[in-house]
């Protein structure tokens, strides 16, 4: 029977059921606004196309939501395989216990789409029926910071181009490597990275999709994934593109012929797993990329206890059906594969995993490490566990410069050079802790032996380029970074990097063009968004910045985001909202000497505050000094921390800094403008006005100038001395203010 016009989705929704924030059903409840799903009193994960799924069906109770309706509204076009939608769809009937068969909430009118069955209760009153804003999860920073409110309610936005024009951004850009420095010259990546040649022996291989009924098992199918990626990379001639994750909506909902042109793979590795109690289920299959048909599939049904032969079987089919007869017979694959013998300890690294991946959003390093030490806690010889370790403390101070997780990397990542000498993971990171360490030719040597790994190659490569960049090697570095787009196309991380090196060089538009390239092949990184909005923000359009954070909050509210919302609150002159923002920040990742600088300047400018902006510059100072300790040629953290100096009195070792990182970071618009700031504390107004000059050059707009009162030539000696003299600081003794903040 066909649907008649009232069932058809393109009528509009029920007023009451579109303006809802919270929908009540049984035993589950589900708020649009914070993104959540709670079933029997527990949280529920879902992907967010999932959740947005369920969202068009509750806003439509009772109506049959057409499938290539769902397509539009989920996923913005109809150039998607319709197995997206079906992929969806089972991930909520995981979630919400609904029998397909049987259902209770959710049912499927073969051929024509889906509708929601279950009963809604009646929302508590007038207060639940308001407009539902994309879900930014930060109701504190709504209420106090009213511009920060609204424009965090943005909605979805596409990749806008750049705009013209520059504008000052102090918060160094997150998830690129922190210590490059300003040297690439003129590197023009003109060539766009989503139409490549397929290669024959190449492949994507998707994140596999939870099926369980428990959806928190979406850590064991992602990290089953992440492995079955790493070991057919090791595949010597097989080229595989970089990682994707389940909730990008860069590349994971794009149709498999578009996907194979957009990375220049001929082959994508699909697959599904179901945990229930000790089996273990999982289907994969092969689709050709040119034509979009299946060329292989099978269904693997066995225990727990078998998972490791089960992955080695699923490497070696595929790697057969891409390469013939394999050298090995599949041995290197089984060996990969089987990193321990205790299936605890393996679930335990794969929570690890999950917590440690910045491609996924996650990138928590505490709970990571809690994991890996739970793992080791089963199998004390487990490498890849302590090697996590490793990688965790070396994230921890290579993003959010925290000095003391220098020390504690080195301890674990040394740990596991002696449990597994000679290991090309262990070499990468070792060229990591080299790279950071400033020991170059040590950086270069690991990086050498790790790229003798196929699966390593890539990443040692991004490595060398790292290296290049700090010794000025510019067309090296290129170099570099274009063999590992050549080995691991698609790789966003990649062009996170080169993003981040034009920002340090002041080329804002280059900048943007190379983020936005990142965020079109993963699109589900809350940071990049983040980092895009500051750029926006530096450029001047204030539209388009808010909009790529309203894209990141939607994501996860995270360190970056926060600290940059701070900055246009503070350029607005709303200081108190900028306290606030830069509090909660801090609560987040209290590492960042930035933030922790940025918070005593929204204090400073407040008469009342002045005690609390004193404390402020000291934690700051205390931060950055431990920081330098670590990598001294950080010309940012110089100029940084000559600032801090000078308002907390120290007139001497100010000066010192200010005028080194000046001679090095002449055409940097941050090391201008700290130094500027600096120079008018320290009484010195002729090369206060000669850095502003610099600052201007670079990028620094009149708009910004003048938003910032730290940089009125007016009154030079408003904010000098805050400390008075050479006050005894917290910093000078060792000891923390973070407490007392």
């Amino acid at each position: 029977m066909q649907p008649t016009d009232s069932d058809r989705s393109s009528s509009p929704p029920a007023p009451a059921a579109a303006m809802r924030r919270h929908f009540h059903f049984d035993r589950v409840e589900v708020d649009a606004v914070a993104h959540t799903l709670v079933r029997d009193g527990q949280a529920v994960a879902l992907e967010p196309k999932a959740f947005a799924v369920l969202l068009a069906l509750l806003q439509h109770p009772g109506e049959l939501l057409e499938r290539d309706d769902l397509l539009d509204r989920v996923w913005g076009h109809r150039h998607v395989t319709p197995g997206v939608l079906t992929r969806a769809i089972a991930q909520l009937r995981a979630a919400l216990d609904d029998d397909s068969h049987q259902p209770r909430y959710i049912q499927t009118q073969h051929g024509l789409g889906y509708r929601f069955i279950g009963q809604l209760q009646p929302p508590p009153g007038l207060v639940d029926a308001v407009a539902v804003p994309p879900p930014a999860a930060l109701p504190a920073v709504v209420t106090a910071t009213t511009s920060i409110g609204s424009a965090a309610a943005a909605g979805d936005v596409a990749v806008a181009p750049a705009a013209s024009g520059k504008r000052r951004w102090r918060r160094v850009l997150a998830g690129a490597a922190v210590a490059m420095l300003l040297a690439l010259g003129l590197l023009i990546w003109t060539r766009a990275p989503w139409r490549q040649p397929p290669a024959g022996a190449s492949i994507a291989v998707m994140p596999f999709v939870n099926l369980s009924s428990n959806a928190d098992d979406n850590y064991f199918a992602e990290g089953l994934a992440v492995e079955m990626h790493d070991a057919l990379a090791s595949v010597e001639g097989l080229k595989v593109a970089a990682r994707m994750t389940a909730g990008d909506a860069g590349l994971h909902d794009l149709d498999a012929r578009t996907l194979g042109q957009t990375l220049g793979v001929a082959n994508v590795l699909e697959a599904t797993v179901r945990r229930d109690g000790s089996r273990i289920r999982i289907n994969a299959r092969l689709i050709n990329s040119r034509t979009g048909y299946t060329v292989w599939n099978q269904a693997y049904d066995q225990s727990m206890a078998d998972v490791f032969a089960t992955q080695s079987r699923i490497a070696s089919d595929v790697a057969t059906q891409l390469m013939g007869v394999l050298p090995d017979a599949g041995a290197g694959l089984h060996q990969r594969l089987t990193p321990t013998r205790d299936v605890r300890a393996y679930d335990a690294y794969l929570r690890g995993v999950q917590q440690l991946d910045p491609l996924a959003g996650q990138a928590h390093p505490e709970l990571a490490i809690s994991f890996f030490n739970q793992a080791l806690a089963s199998d004390k010889g487990f490498v890849l566990a302590q090697l996590g370790i490793c990688r965790s403390e070396i994230s921890r101070f290579d993003r959010l410069r925290e000095a003391a997780a220098h020390d504690r990397a080195q301890q674990a990542c040394q740990q596991a050079g002696r449990m597994a000498p000679g290991r090309a993971d262990i070499e990468l990171a070792m060229g990591d802790l080299h790279r950071i360490n400033q020991s170059w030719q040590r950086a270069i040597a690991s990086y050498r032996k790790a790229a003798r790994d196929p699966a390593r190659r890539a990443d040692a490569l991004i490595g060398q380029a790292l290296v290049a960049l700090k010794q000025e090697r510019n067309t090296q570095a290129l170099d570099y970074f274009e063999q590992a787009l050549e080995l691991r196309p698609g790789d966003a991380r990649i062009y996170a990097h080169v993003s981040y090196m034009k920002y340090m060089l002041g080329d804002l538009d280059g900048a943007i063009d190379a983020q936005r390239k990142s965020i079109r092949l993963d699109a589900g990184d809350a940071d990049s968004w983040a980092n895009l909005g500051g750029m926006y923000q530096q450029n001047g359009d204030d539209t388009l910045a808010m909009n790529a954070y309203g894209q990141s909050l939607k994501i996860k509210p995270t360190f970056t985001v926060l600290t940059n919302l701070g900055v246009m609150e503070f350029d607005a002159g709303n200081y108190p909202g900028a306290v606030q923002l830069y509090q909660q920040a801090i609560q987040l990742e209290s590492g960042d000497f930035l933030v922790w600088g940025n918070l005593a300047d929204a204090l400073l400018v407040q008469p009342a505050q002045r005690d609390a902006a004193l404390l402020a510059y000291a934690e700051a100072s205390r931060r950055a000094a431990a920081y330098l300790q670590k990598d001294d040629a950080d010309v940012i953290a110089q100029a940084a921390l000559g600032w801090y100096r000078a308002m907390l009195g120290d007139q001497r070792l100010a000066l010192e800094l200010t005028r080194r990182s000046a001679r090095t970071g002449q055409a940097n618009v941050d090391v201008a403008v700290f130094n500027a700031q600096a120079y008018l504390a320290l009484g010195q107004v002729q090369a206060a006005r000669q850095r502003i000059a610099d600052a201007q050059r670079a990028g620094l707009s009149g708009k910004r100038l003048r938003a910032n009162p730290l940089l009125d030539v007016r009154t030079p000696y408003r904010f000098a001395g805050v400390a008075g003299g050479n006050a005894q600081d917290p910093w000078l003794n060792g000891t923390s203010t973070h407490q007392e903040l």
